[in-house]
């Protein structure tokens, strides 16, 4: 089947080598190449498409994005012309990383402007909870290691997504690695978009992107920053968690915070690492990717390197080594924020006093006790049992 994207038309769907719309007469190959087949969604300003583009061999799959202005005065076109070139350039820009869908083409054709991008095989995080339930905290701790690298690389070229939702993150079929798809809301921090007290333009810029629930306040004030990412990827996490969307959740009519705790049952640490996630100020959320990937990495150890500071640093000879797992302890130091003036102290208390540190850091933050407290080696024991992201109670 060949599918007619204007918008106007009463009868869209074509036989599959017809070249021009049976009911409307306009063209069915964009750029006389790509065969749209399909809708996959529309928006405010545009729509995706599913096509084939006839111009390589074996017609691969690709994604069309169409941009429609809502207005054809010269004003307006030119300005949905740099927005769409804008876009372009980031995708061009971001698209070499293998969790990212890459740029293919773009085009201008009459009133429209499109995108063409590689097309991900796989289901989103949306239908994969709907189909096998909700995650585990182990599960849930995996994605977090899968999709924290994206946003680190995405972050590191002045790039915030502003769209990340579970319906906008797709397992690929081939490799089982997440893919972040769907960059339309991006805004490139090099160059921003001028506001719309400075240029004049209001059709396509002054309005707030993203997705309610997901976007933080700022980011719906339309003042997006890094950590706005961060916030979205930690809604996401209580979906993940719960099976359930935001908007099924309460809200503090004071704070405007979720009031997730009831309906998840986690570790009181990771308790910690999500509330940061999902503080509604920005100057208590975690402000990169880095802080939390340094977070998740140091639960399992921190019990350990505690057991650790009781054991002399010289053994007796009779004495077998330590079973326990061997550390730097100016590396531990360093990764646990211990001060450099401790440079003179002896390995064992730096530990110590990193370890004491991080915990009294940990103990300032707002409370996020929501379950029995278990011990880093009882988290691992029932983090290693999972056969999967899933905790079994698939709906």
């Amino acid at each position: 089947m060949t599918y007619c994207i204007k918008s106007e038309c009463p009868s869209p769907k074509n036989p599959s080598t017809a070249r021009q719309c049976l009911a409307c007469g306009s063209e069915l190959l964009l750029r006389d190449r790509y065969r749209v087949s399909g809708a996959l969604g529309k928006g405010g300003f545009g729509a995706t498409f599913l096509a084939h583009d006839e111009g390589l061999p074996g017609c691969p799959p690709c994604v069309i994005k169409q941009l429609h202005p809502t207005a054809e005065s010269p004003h307006v076109m030119q300005m949905a012309r740099e927005l769409f070139a804008r876009e372009a350039k980031i995708l061009g820009k971001i698209g070499n990383h293998p969790q990212l869908p890459r740029l293919l083409d773009y085009f201008e054709a009459h009133t429209d402007f499109f995108l063409v991008q590689e097309y991900i095989h796989g289901a989103t995080l949306q239908k994969e909870v709907k189909t096998r339930g909700s995650f585990s905290e182990a599960g849930t701790k995996q994605f977090l290691s899968e999709v924290l690298p994206v946003m680190q690389y995405i972050h590191r070229n002045q790039v915030i997504h502003r769209d990340i939702k579970p319906a906008n993150l797709i397992r690929r079929d081939a490799d089982k690695r997440l893919v972040l798809i769907d960059f339309g809301a991006v805004k490139d921090k090099v160059n921003p978009v001028k506001s719309t007290e400075e240029s004049g333009h209001t059709a396509l810029t002054a309005y707030a992107v993203g997705t309610p629930g997901y976007a933080p306040p700022e980011q719906m004030a339309m003042r997006p920053v890094y950590a706005s990412d961060i916030y979205a990827i930690g809604v996401t996490c209580l979906y993940l968690l719960t099976a359930k969307s935001p908007k099924e959740m309460s809200y503090d009519p004071q704070s405007g915070e979720i009031l997730w705790q009831q309906h998840v049952k986690v570790s009181d640490h990771f308790a910690g690492v999500l509330s940061k996630m999902l503080d509604i100020s920005v100057r208590h959320r975690y402000s990169s990717a880095d802080a939390i990937l340094r977070d998740l990495d140091l639960e399992p150890y921190l019990d350990s390197l505690a057991q650790n500071m009781a054991i002399p640093t010289t053994a007796p000879k009779d004495v077998e080594p330590s079973s326990q797992p061997s550390f730097n302890s100016d590396e531990t130091a360093s990764i646990l924020g211990l001060d450099d003036s401790q440079a003179g102290v002896s390995p064992s208390a730096r530990m110590a006093a990193a370890i004491r540190a991080r915990r009294e850091r940990r103990q300032n933050t707002r409370p996020s006790p929501i379950a029995p407290r278990r011990s880093s080696s009882n988290l691992l024991s029932s983090s290693s049992s999972q056969s999967g992201p899933f905790s079994g109670n698939g709906k």
